[in-house]
């Protein structure tokens, strides 16, 4: 049983080490990628994130309208992406669990979420490879301590912090997030 645990243990912080890299690896792209843009005209980089901080707001403005009316303010299809992902997951689940939990981690920024969406986009913001790769190393660092958190003591954390007050949080990290996004230049 203790060996089992041990080695439960070792796949978490592997799975946490996946989607670091993962997680950094997209910010130093979309940083480059936002740096580029702005190359051709600094006004651009400005322009950017005003205008993904602004996309930052609306997600939250869109969680805060489903946690009030209980409805969604418009569905995505997302089929065939989920059939995509699918088709990885079964492919990586037959790994070997040092490799399939380190690849469950990298894969992890592909998967749609209310909160790496949005940083996503700031680090596409950054104007910077460099700023965008570490802009998404402190998002993944400072998720660590959840995604632990979530899988140690899950019944913990729901009996201490209502469903409804953890929303509310999102929703307010997200518009700190947009208007940070929005006034950094």
């Amino acid at each position: 049983m203790k060996d089992r645990a041990k080695l439960n243990r070792s796949g978490i912080w592997l799975y946490n080490l996946g989607r670091i890299l993962s997680y950094s690896g997209a910010g130093l792209i979309l940083g480059a990628g936002g740096q580029w843009l702005g190359g051709f005209r600094p006004q651009w980089g400005i322009w950017l994130s005003k205008i993904l901080g602004t996309i930052i707001i609306i997600i939250a403005l869109t969680k805060a309208w489903e946690i009030v009316f209980k409805k969604s303010l418009w569905r995505l299809n997302t089929k065939g992406a989920t059939a995509w992902l699918g088709n990885r997951m079964s492919t990586v689940a037959m790994l070997p669990p040092s490799i399939r939990d380190l690849m469950l981690g990298l894969i992890t920024v592909f998967l749609p979420c209310m909160t790496l969406t949005p940083a996503l986009a700031a680090a596409a913001g950054t104007g910077s490879s460099v700023k965008g790769l570490l802009y998404m190393a402190a998002f993944a660092l400072g998720t660590v301590p959840v995604m632990l958190g979530a899988t140690y003591v899950p019944l913990v954390i729901y009996r201490k912090i209502p469903e409804k007050m953890a929303r509310w949080l999102v929703v307010i990290f997200l518009l700190l997030a947009g208007i940070i996004t929005i006034i950094r230049h």
